[in-house]
This record gives C-alpha cells, sequence and structure tokens, in this order.
C-alpha cells in the first residue's frame, strides 16, 4: 500500500547527532517493514533547533519504499510568534501544490499541529478520495489561550477565532480522529461535532529502549560526571527531562529541592533545552546540587536513568497536559522509576494513580517535598511505584506493541476504503 505520513516538527533519520525517533519516525520504519511504500512529508525547518536542514526543498530516499520529502519554508525563531504561523502556511501550501503532481495514497496519517497541514491534508483527501486519519497531539489552538495572562485572554480568543474554525473544519473533514490519549480523541471528535465510530481510537506514544555498546557506556559515564553526576557522591539522584521553558515549574521544583537538601545528599539534574535554559544556569550556577545540562541525547538519558531515583513530570497546570500523556512520561516508565506529576486532575493524574506508579504534588512546593521524603524515607514503597512503573510500560507501551496495532489500523482503513 501507498502511505503518506505528515508531520513538519519530527526528527529524522537524516538529522545529525545521536537523535531519538518520535511516533511518526517509528511509525515509518515499521510499515516499511511491513512491506508499504512510505512518503513522510516533514519541514526543512528542524523545530527544537530553529534552523534549517538543507535551505531548500529536498526529496530523499532512506532505503527502498521510503522516502521523506523536506518542504523549505522561512522558519521563526519563537515558539508563538507571527513568523512561526507564516512558515506554517507557507508548507501547507507547498504541500497542496506538491501532492497533486505525485500519485495518490491509500491513506493518509497527519498530525495536528499543525493547523495549516492538517486543514491541507484532509482538504487533499476530500478532494482524491483518500481517507486521511487526523492524529491529535496538541490541542491547537485552545492551549494558546492557556499560556495567555488573563487581561489578555479577551483579545487573545477573539483574535484566533479563524483558528478553531480551522480546526474544526480539519476534523469535520478527516476519516478518523486518532491521539495519544482518550481525551486528545475527545477533543478532536468535539470539534467534528460527531460521535465516535470504530476507526476513533487512541494509540499512546510508544518508547523504544536505545541499545547502548560498552564503548558507548563508557563514553556517557564520562559525559555525566564531566556535567557533575556522580552515583558514587550523590546517594540520590532526581531528574527531570523535558522543555526548559515557560510551562517547567522551576521555582517551584527548586524551593522543594531546597527543603529537601537539608536532609538528604541530593543531586536535581534537569535536561532539556529551551528558552530559559542560560537564564536558570545562571540563576543556580553557585549551587553545585542543581544542574542544567542542556539537550541530551536517547543514550545519555537512559543511561541516566539507571542512576535516577526519582523522576519529575512538572508542568504548569493546562488542559493540554493533563490529557496527554507526553514521551518523557512513557520512557520514565521505560527506566522503571515512580514519577512525581504536578497536576492533580485528569487522564495522566489517573494513570499515575490507579496503576501506583507516582504521586501527585498539584503544583504545590509543600507537598512536592513531602513526596520526594516520603519516597526517600520509605524505599520498599519507592521500589514497589518503580516496579508498576516498568510493568505499565511493559504492558501498554512498548514500541512493538504500539507501533504493530497502528499499522494494522492504517492498514485496515485502506482496505475498507478500497472496497
Amino acid at each position: 500500500m501507498k502511505i503518506w505520513l505528515i508531520n513538519s516538527s519530527e526528527p529524522t533519520p537524516l538529522d545529525e547527532g545521536e537523535i531519538r525517533l518520535l511516533r511518526m519516525g517509528i511509525l515509518a520504519k515499521y510499515l516499511v517493514n511491513r512491506g508499504h511504500q512510505i512518503i513522510w512529508w516533514n519541514a526543512d525547518f528542524l523545530h527544537p533547533t530553529k534552523k534549517h536542514r538543507f535551505g531548500t526543498d529536498k526529496t530523499i530516499e532512506i532505503e527502498p519504499h521510503y522516502t521523506i520529502r523536506f518542504l523549505h519554508a522561512p522558519g521563526y525563531q519563537k515558539h508563538i510568534s507571527l513568523a512561526r504561523f507564516w512558515d506554517h502556511r507557507v508548507i501547507a501550501q507547498k504541500f497542496l501544490h506538491e501532492s497533486k503532481n505525485i500519485e495518490k495514497p491509500d491513506v493518509i496519517l497527519c498530525s495536528l499541529p499543525t493547523l495549516d497541514l492538517a486543514d491541507a491534508a484532509t482538504k487533499y483527501g476530500k478532494k482524491y478520495n483518500v481517507p486521511v486519519v487526523l492524529d491529535i497531539r496538541d490541542l491547537w489552538p485552545d492551549i494558546f489561550i492557556e499560556k495567555t495572562p488573563s487581561l489578555l485572554k479577551t483579545l487573545v480568543s477573539l483574535a484566533i477565532t479563524p483558528l478553531h474554525f480551522v480546526a474544526a473544519r480539519s476534523c469535520q473533514n478527516a476519516f478518523a480522529i486518532t491521539g495519544n490519549t482518550p481525551k486528545f480523541v475527545e477533543w478532536g471528535l468535539k470539534k467534528a461535532k460527531r460521535p465516535k465510530i470504530e476507526y476513533d481510537k487512541y494509540f499512546p506514544f510508544g518508547y523504544e529502549e536505545p541499545e547502548i555498546s560498552v564503548s558507548e557506556k563508557n563514553e556517557i559515564d564520562y559525559f555525566w560526571k564531566s556535567e557533575g553526576v556522580k552515583p558514587e557522591i550523590y546517594r540520590y539522584i532526581i531528574t527531570y527531562i523535558g522543555t526548559i521553558g515557560q510551562n517547567f515549574q522551576e521555582e517551584i521544583v527548586v524551593q522543594s529541592a531546597k527543603n529537601v537538601l537539608k536532609k538528604y545528599n541530593t543531586l536535581f539534574v534537569f535536561c532539556g533545552g529551551g528558552d530559559r535554559l542560560e537564564e536558570l544556569r545562571l540563576k543556580y550556577k553557585e549551587n553545585p546540587n542543581i544542574i542544567f545540562p542542556g539537550w541530551v541525547n536517547a543514550k545519555q538519558i537512559w543511561h541516566l536513568m539507571s542512576y535516577t531515583t526519582i523522576a519529575l513530570a512538572s508542568y504548569k497546570d493546562s488542559e493540554n497536559y493533563r490529557s496527554s500523556l507526553t514521551n518523557k512520561t512513557i520512557e520514565y516508565m521505560a527506566g522503571g522509576l515512580p514519577i512525581l506529576f504536578s497536576i492533580d486532575d485528569g487522564y495522566v493524574a489517573d494513570l499515575i494513580r490507579d496503576n501506583e506508579v507516582g504521586l501527585t504534588y498539584g503544583g504545590s512546593s509543600e507537598r512536592l517535598a513531602d513526596a520526594i521524603n516520603l519516597l526517600l524515607n520509605n524505599e520498599p514503597y519507592r521500589n514497589k511505584l518503580a516496579q508498576n512503573s516498568r510493568r505499565l510500560f511493559e504492558q501498554q507501551f512498548k514500541a512493538d506493541q504500539v507501533y504493530n496495532d497502528f499499522v494494522s489500523y492504517l492498514e485496515k482503513i485502506a482496505l475498507t476504503q478500497r472496497r
């Protein structure tokens, strides 16, 4: 079968360094292994680094039957900016222009966001009678309101009204809605204003455990020691992996850290890039128990988790984080770590509590400190949460299980439409 994947923000096998493939990249491998012909429509601009890959449109064959088409657009430097919206619009228009000159696929899987690409893909599907599955990744444009200061919410709500129409139109034109949690599927169906059908279903993010050679392990050991991560010195290591940006609850976590550091020999490691990284590095440079290594690759993360005692999933409260189980949270489960989650309500909080893989602390520094103290003082309970965490990963989030199911799902849609 011919299958198109549309996502403009994920890393690809061509990107430099020890990149970790995400949903589309992993799914492409499984589809090719099942014998399908894949075109992945992606952007020339790499979102995490804010740099272009080639500086022009580029089509590259990764292997037989697997091609990535990189679409060039101006790019942007800020996460929320007019330049970013213009970049998204240019890519969507290029997709519509180039796609009409290629043999149509049997089925399309397209991510939302971006809004423009989702709208373009579903328009293409309607015009050429191709089923388009819309995979909800973030609640655009709803999340823009949550990030807006109270005094500006009314103004911003009016300004983004057209974006709500685009999101609704995309969901209405889609053949089916998927998402990484049931809540995301429900959101898409609400936008589409229709009841659920058998093809509307959720597929969690699946995680592939990296393989590390002996020589790589030695290199990674040296890297972490050079960053100050020394298990022989620190009895406990508490780790956050994610974006160091506006959604990271730095002050709450650090206030809790100060309370914990009075009692325990503990290191707090905050991994990730983001627009607040340099600011926070400077702010805490005199504190040897708090470090910001910056962006780290998949193998470095995997090795760090072997040192880690407790994992932090620390985000500002929003519908997006209440409803979305992030890659990083699943990564913690793969590492067999107890998780402390910053939000008390929603799908993720329920999953953590119901499966006893961690605790929630409601964005409170006092509750976070209490939770850390409880886990550091009670090793049997901590180990129980850790074992449950790994067990839940193996039951629900292993890449083989998730992506083989996803491939079978896309095959079923394509065959049904052919008939």
